[in-house]
């Protein structure tokens, strides 16, 4: 199987955001909550924002590269109704703090996504 360069970034980005989400969840957020210290949110919803940005790059990996946007929008929006849900799925509790990172994280996605667009098409 042949990568191309953004394949490979992708696919870097998705593994980083999976680990980094991992790492909080067991590690960081049990260290922050039992030491009792304000990371501003970090702890509560960096999750929610890196699990967006895993979830994304890891589903466009193999997919079209013609949705980009449809993708993003599809990607944010799922995580959002995820949270929406997992008190009635009893695997969370709601946050607005979680919604508004899925959207950031759905924004960046946006703005990168655009940004890459624009490049490609200067080439």
């Amino acid at each position: 199987m042949i990568m191309r360069n953004h394949q490979k970034l992708q696919l870097y980005i998705g593994v980083s955001a999976v680990l980094l989400c991992l790492v909080i969840e067991f590690v960081y957020r049990p260290f922050i909550v039992a030491n009792h210290i304000n990371d501003y949110g970090i702890a509560a919803s960096g999750v929610s924002f890196l699990g967006t940005i895993a979830a994304y790059t890891i589903i466009q990996f193999k997919q079209n590269q013609k949705h980009e946007f449809v993708g993003i929008l599809a990607t944010t929006f799922g995580a959002c109704m995820y949270e929406f849900l997992q008190p009635l799925l009893k695997s969370g509790t709601f946050s607005w703090l979680d919604i508004a990172a899925c959207l950031i994280a759905g924004f960046i996605l946006l703005i990168a996504q655009y940004f890459y667009i624009a490049k490609r098409s200067t080439l």
